[in-house]
């Protein structure tokens, strides 16, 4: 009986959690504080960087399907950017 109640519970919780993710909003503190909820990836949630005002606009090269490549990162807004400081 106890297996039988274990399995109720952990199917229940596993899908609570999967409707959760798939509504595009994570559990409260799943990034960190220099990060954000990238909702592009389709088989789990993921945590991108945020870039800092100091950084420049890039072209769309700079995209992997949704993702960035390596040394881009996406904006809160979605667009993706050079995750460089430039200097004057």
């Amino acid at each position: 009986m106890s297996n039988k109640l274990f399995t109720i519970f952990y199917l229940l919780f596993m899908s609570l959690t999967f409707v959760h993710c798939r509504r595009g909003r994570p559990f409260r503190g799943y990034c960190l504080s220099n990060m954000f909820y990238g909702k592009c990836r389709p088989t789990k949630p993921i945590c991108e960087s945020k870039c800092s005002d100091n950084t420049r606009l890039c072209k769309e090269h700079c995209k992997l399907g949704c993702y960035c490549l390596p040394g881009f990162c996406r904006t809160a807004e979605g667009a993706c950017i050079e995750n460089v400081v430039l200097f004057k």
